[in-house]
């Protein structure tokens, strides 16, 4: 017995070891094409770099769109600050590249994207395909909370309150998806397809456009 123990011993560290090396590697070659954008102030400027010294929300979002190729990671850590409130002076710029947007690796901060000061703006613009907008508050834009001109983008765990337009207004594209947000208080409809108001709730939907104009939701 003792010596059938002995035998397995080495081969069962030395599979534990293969199994440590393939998820290490498995981790690491899909994180390999993916730029990590880390904001971590509350300014909105935009100096063309984005820095550890210095990283606002406009910057990163410039950064992202500038890769040549790859997806980007944008998160927030602003010194010791919970919540993070970003107020823009001016409309952000579209997201054009595949993006998640979230508030950090753990979701250990509370992110406010504020337009009150933003003037005839948007808050979010998903303008590229497979973005994803993960727990963050956008909140008091005079325009929409988020527009969606892209496909297969998706908001999750967000908060979308006291905008002007719709909470969220998809203009193209398909396979867009809301889940587990929270959307109220706005000045036009929580979902609006093709920002065109309500949608006739068919019999046998065969609408086209934006998400195929589902159903009204």
């Amino acid at each position: 017995m003792n010596q059938s123990k002995k035998l397995w011993r080495p081969l069962y560290l030395f599979l534990a070891a293969l199994f440590v090396l393939f998820v290490t590697t498995s981790v690491m070659a899909s994180g390999r094409n993916t730029a990590v954008f880390t904001v971590n102030t509350t300014a909105d400027e935009d100096d063309g770099y984005c820095t550890k010294e210095h990283c606002s929300l406009r910057e990163a979002i410039n950064m992202a769109n500038s890769l040549y190729s790859g997806s980007a990671f944008i998160q927030f850590k602003v010194g010791t600050l919970n919540p993070i409130v970003i107020s823009p002076t001016s409309p952000l710029p579209a997201i054009t590249s595949s993006v998640l947007l979230k508030t950090n690796v753990y979701d250990s901060v509370d992110v406010i994207l504020d337009g009150s000061l933003a003037g005839s703006a948007d808050g979010l613009v998903l303008a590229g395909d497979g973005i994803t907008v993960l727990n963050l508050t956008i909140q008091n834009f005079a325009g929409n909370g988020i527009l969606i001109t892209g496909n297969n983008d998706s908001v999750n765990g967000a908060a979308i309150s006291g905008n002007g337009g719709s909470g969220v207004q998809v203009v193209g594209g398909s396979g867009n998806k809301l889940s587990q947000t929270v959307v109220f208080a706005n000045g036009g409809l929580g979902v609006d397809l093709d920002g065109d108001g309500q949608t006739t709730n068919d019999m046998k939907d065969e609408d086209g456009g934006a998400n195929g104009r589902q159903n009204f939701p």
